[in-house]
């Protein structure tokens, strides 16, 4: 891995992925939800109570009067409260969990939560959540009409789910039966001495389980029961074995005023092979976090909280001279919630990694994408078909088309109802017959858009059924006259989630498509575990879709004051839904018209990184194929450099996954522009919930809540694109370099013996526009 110079790139990727993708690395930020169960469907389920399925019209009774569904372009989340489940009484129970939900849902008017109950008193429960709302209403200074907006989404059952099930509404209490939902528990073997000998009595009690960040991802012991032990908590402690091979029973509230850090540290240097805490009297559980990824630091020793009365009960029994046995274990009860979106369709939460509403309000954000998403499909691109991802029609690979015109749009379908799993080795191939060029090319000209629409289905009908890992997945393009493949197209899977939907602007790209004929090739990693159903579709639209890359900054700053600056235009930085017609358009848009390909494979992200990038020279002149022409600039109006690029590895600074870089373009030696991926957000432990609203794939089975280095999971990874027509030589030899740091300018250093290399898969072209 320390070759001057790149590997050759099927012995790279072979080497690379085996280490980043096909088995679980030794960079604990990127295990999943493996040592917890998980949430689930019964595949014998009927059909009308299936994710995806229609939902009936209902009616239900709250606190404001009847609230009617399911209504279009409106999701609805469903919580269902029950005490046996202390995670699903945590999310009430607290108030910074009500305040995130608040927060996160303030500007979507397009969510609405409903609340529900298997408790019989379900009028009192309702009155007693929508008074906590509105304590938390009031810490955060909603005046009265940003509190009455909000209640109008928020809706208070006055029936429990038995009552509403005796009423006719069966669909929802067999959906919250079927889809079932793990309930935490402490399983415990009670000994007891008798004349006769030890007599065993086996009882179970609810838990809430620590973050993994503040365990180091040390589960709470699962396959093997250990001897209970309570204790108090000393003012300060020392190393000693005050609870070898035994499970801690601590008060949280007397270890340093609740300090997660001193608690675990306690136990864990007295030897303990697990913690259980509970509150102070009145006082509900909640679970052991860290509102910051580096408020405290992680101890490696499974931890669990429990109610307090639970935790008298366990006292009293050891100071009756009892021993009690301790194990982690399970059991499913009914799921938590669901929701029913903006078609009226049944769709699962996905996983909720603790408990909180802040899940809930990633639910509605993302949906609400969806939703936008859709309308710009309906109106622009595709009004016949939805799309789903999950077509039972089949494709033949070769000579198949379906070309569609709507609204003035192209519409060329390439993948459809195909697997794309182990069977294939993670790779499908389609020759398309591509449309005319020319029309192409006039509706580009008039201010129009190149588009690739994705979208990830999966086999079935539960995320169960999703492939797990978050995963590269790119798609190439080789059409007549090409010697090479070119990529169009780059996402990152989401970790066991289906509904996955992304448009992104290959407009630059538009002269590969100068052909009658193209061979499409997607591909995934050929060890991928179980097969997605992608489907694409290429979109030649009238519309202006705003190309956009939300997590980079962008100066231009890095070289001597003396250099004149380039007058460079940045990209846009709009939501990427954000689109324009141009029907009235008459002013003729810069069109592409020539790519040369400059830098594409897996680079190294150490010390030669940037000897890896030679300078790339051009002239116009030469590249038009015309030495007379006198001047280059009555035919090329603008010249850009169109990148895509994800950065993977982990070495001992964190890169390049989990590093901030920064990147630089510079064009005959003017000063360069310089693109600084930043983690997306200072708290990198929820950095990739910054952009869920733009299309981030909410509550996967995994951890994809943490920052990452120019991508997350369940995304596109959308191009950028640099203008460097201001600095051109228009009559000359050009060179254009580029650079790539970390650390704030610093030349990558990492140190030998990283189990994962930083490295950076690139492709990058050079676009002249006319």
């Amino acid at each position: 891995f320390s070759r001057p110079t790149m590997c050759p790139a099927p012995v790279l990727l072979l080497l690379v992925c085996a280490l980043t993708w096909g088995h679980p690395d030794t960079n604990h930020n990127r295990f999943q939800d493996v040592s917890y169960a998980q949430p689930q469907v019964h595949r014998t389920m009927r059909p009308s109570v299936r994710p995806g399925s229609k939902v009936p019209d209902f009616t239900l009774p709250t606190l404001h009067g009847s609230f009617f569904g399911p209504t279009k372009n409106r999701d609805i989340i469903f919580h269902a409260q029950n005490t046996q489940n202390l995670f699903s009484e945590t999310m009430v129970n607290h108030q910074t969990s009500l305040k995130k939900l608040l927060e996160l849902s303030y500007e979507v008017d397009s969510a609405h939560y409903v609340f529900l109950t298997f408790s019989r008193n379900a009028r009192a429960y309702a009155r007693d959540l929508k008074h906590r709302f509105r304590s938390a209403m009031a810490t955060l200074n909603y005046n009265e009409n940003i509190q009455n907006r909000l209640f109008r989404r928020l809706h208070f059952v006055t029936k429990s789910v038995q009552e509403l099930d005796a009423a006719g509404l069966h669909w929802l209490s067999e959906v919250l039966s079927e889809w079932t939902y793990p309930i935490p528990t402490l399983n415990i073997t009670e000994t007891t001495d008798i004349a006769e000998g030890a007599h065993h009595t086996n009882w179970s009690i609810p838990c809430v389980q620590a973050t993994r960040q503040v365990t180091q991802y040390v589960p709470f012991p699962s396959t093997k029961a250990y001897k209970l032990k309570a204790s108090n908590c000393p003012a300060t402690h020392k190393q000693g074995r005050r609870f070898s091979d035994k499970v801690a029973l601590l008060p949280l509230s007397e270890c340093d005023a609740g300090n997660t850090t001193y608690t675990l540290n306690f136990a864990w240097s007295n030897g303990a092979s697990g913690v259980i805490v509970y509150p102070a009297e009145g006082d509900e559980p909640d679970f052991l976090h860290c509102e910051e990824i580096n408020a405290c630091y992680g101890v490696p020793v499974g931890a669990v909280s429990v109610r307090y009365e639970d935790a008298m009960k366990l006292k009293e029994k050891l100071a009756d001279g009892r021993r009690l046995d301790v194990v982690r274990g399970h059991h499913f009860g009914p799921a938590i919630g669901f929701l029913v979106t903006y078609d009226g369709k049944l769709a699962q939460l996905g996983l909720l990694s603790f408990p909180r509403f802040d899940f809930y309000g990633y639910l509605g954000q993302w949906w609400d994408y969806r939703a936008r998403l859709q309308r710009k499909i309906n109106d622009y691109l595709n009004p016949d078909n939805t799309l789903a991802g999950q077509d039972n029609c089949t494709q033949d690979s070769a000579n198949s088309t379906e070309l569609e015109h709507h609204s003035s749009s192209i519409v060329v379908t390439l993948f459809t109802g195909r697997e794309m799993g182990p069977a294939e080795k993670g790779t499908i191939n389609a020759t398309i017959n591509m449309p005319d060029y020319d029309r192409m090319r006039h509706i580009v000209r008039r201010g129009g858009s190149v588009l690739i629409d994705f979208a990830l289905g999966c086999p079935g009908w539960g995320d169960d059924q999703c492939p797990p890992w978050d995963r590269i997945v790119q798609m190439y393009v080789k059409c007549t006259g090409w010697e090479k493949e070119q990529e169009m197209g780059r996402w990152i899977t989401p970790y066991h989630l289906t509904n996955g939907r992304w448009i992104t602007n290959y407009t630059p790209l538009l002269p590969l498509l100068n052909a009658t004929q193209c061979v499409w090739r997607l591909r995934t990693d050929p060890w991928i575990q179980a097969p997605w159903i992608p489907t694409v579709r290429l979109v030649v639209t009238p519309m202006y879709w705003a190309p956009s890359h939300p997590n980079v900054k962008i100066s231009n700053v890095g070289q001597p004051e003396d250099v004149d600056a380039l007058p460079l235009q940045p990209p846009v930085h709009t939501p990427p839904l954000q689109c324009h017609h141009h029907h009235h358009r008459h002013r003729a848009s810069p069109l592409p018209f020539r790519v040369i390909p400059m830098y594409t494979d897996y680079f190294w992200f150490n010390q030669s990184y940037n000897s890896y990038f030679k300078p790339f020279h051009f002239n116009l002149k030469q590249l038009l194929g015309d030495e007379q022409v006198q001047d280059t600039r009555k035919r090329v109006k603008k010249v850009v450099v169109e990148t895509t690029l994800t950065a993977h590895g982990n070495d001992n600074h964190g890169c390049a996954e989990f590093c901030a870089t920064e990147h630089s373009w510079a064009i005959n030696h003017r000063k360069p522009v310089f693109y600084n991926f930043t983690m997306m957000s200072t708290n990198s432990a929820t950095g990739c919930t910054e952009y869920v609203h733009s299309g981030v794939q909410p509550n996967q089975y995994g951890t994809w809540l943490y920052g990452r280095n120019t991508w997350c999971p369940g995304e596109q990874v959308a191009p950028w694109v640099v203008d460097l027509t201001g600095g051109v030589r228009w009559n000359g030899d050009n060179v254009v370099v580029y650079k790539g740091y970390w650390d704030n300018g610093k030349v990558p250093d990492p140190q030998p013996g990283a189990v994962l290399p930083a490295f950076f898969t690139f492709t990058s072209s050079l676009v002249l526009f006319e």
